[in-house]
């Protein structure tokens, strides 16, 4: 006897609920891991001191005006391998004028110690670069 095709619907519909299920459990997933990346690398001494060196620069607020927020950070590295800590990764700033990338890459020997960056500066909206490593001191 042949089946009826009503009976056919519901099992596509049943699998497309599985794959849904686990489609939406994917995407959880991947987002969980970017909250979680993302709050390690906002959390190091080296993210506040180059935000807020960025801040304070008389280029950059005069590029993009004030007041300046966060953008949202869309990736960089941050790793601690027998006590020597390695950052990279890029600070997006935005202001009512415009956004700048502020690129990070640094290195600190232990806790104690202050960063050392090879790259510190801001790219300003007409792609000008700003050092930022002179500005402030290192923080600690």
């Amino acid at each position: 006897m042949p089946q009826k095709k009503s009976s056919k619907k519901w099992w596509f519909l049943g699998c497309g609920g599985c794959l849904g299920v686990l489609a939406l459990g994917a995407v959880g997933f991947v987002a969980f891991i970017f909250l979680v990346v993302t709050t390690a690398i906002k959390n190091t001494d080296a993210y506040t001191d180059a935000k807020n060196r960025a801040m304070e620069s008389p280029q950059v607020r005069a590029a993009i005006g004030e007041p300046i927020t966060e953008g949202t950070m869309f990736g960089g590295n941050v790793s601690n391998v027998n006590g020597k800590v390695s950052a990279d990764f890029k600070i997006p700033l935005e202001g009512p004028k415009g956004k700048v990338d502020v690129i990070v890459v640094g290195t600190r020997e232990s806790n104690s110690s202050p960063w050392e960056y090879s790259v510190l500066h801001a790219i300003l909206p007409d792609g000008t670069k700003v050092d930022l490593k002179q500005a402030g001191t290192p923080a600690p």
